[in-house]
């Protein structure tokens, strides 16, 4: 199989002060795995961030907490399909030979080449499938960094997935590409690290 695909990213990456900070992200895709209306995609992203120690730390005893930050992200990503599912093909394989078993046994024999039409019906209205997350968190270091926690939460759909359904046999094929559904999950993650002991060199 043969696929192309060309892409241009930009990052953009802004800080003030070693306490707020922005990351501005843009790519663009083009694929040939899609129909030619269909192939451009866009997916931009954002995070920013802000140390608050940083900015009060005249206020905070570094013997409380040392380090904090919050910060809240969203992005896009877009994906697409596997090559040739734009369109009808065609199959090959060799004829039967008892050492081919599953090898097409039509229409010719002796090991001549064979073609037959793919099982999978092509669709030239595939869309690219997306991705779009937003992220809340905040980090956060106690006690000299004897005790640090990450905690974020974190929502996340995708939408017009590319998938390959069942189909009629009766239309002669067994399965159709289509963009189909849409997919959410959220949840919260926690990270804790602690070090209960701290002499010299060596911690636990």
């Amino acid at each position: 199989s043969k696929r192309r695909l060309f892409g241009v990213l930009g990052d953009l990456q802004l800080g003030w002060a070693d306490q707020v900070f922005l990351d501005l992200t843009g790519r663009n895709d083009w694929s040939s795995t899609l129909p030619k209306g269909n192939r451009s995609f866009f997916y931009p992203g954002v995070t920013a961030s802000w140390v608050f120690t940083e900015t009060f730390k005249d206020a905070i005893s570094p013997n409380f907490i040392n380090y904090g930050k919050v910060r809240a992200a969203y992005g896009k990503t877009g994906n697409d399909a596997d090559p040739y599912y734009t369109s009808d093909t065609f199959v090959s394989g060799f004829a039967y030979t008892p050492y081919n078993l599953d090898a097409i046994t039509f229409p010719m024999s002796n090991g001549t080449n064979s073609f037959k039409t793919s099982a999978t019906k092509g669709s030239a209205s595939l869309k690219p499938e997306m991705t779009s997350e937003w992220e809340f968190g905040a980090e956060l270091h106690f006690l000299r960094n004897r005790i640090t926690l990450d905690v974020s939460y974190y929502n996340r759909t995708t939408s017009d997935m590319i998938m390959r359904l069942n189909a009629d046999p009766a239309s002669g094929y067994s399965y159709i590409m289509t963009n189909f559904g849409k997919v959410n999950n959220h949840g919260v993650e926690l990270a804790a690290n602690f070090t209960p002991v701290h002499v010299g060199d060596w911690k636990w």
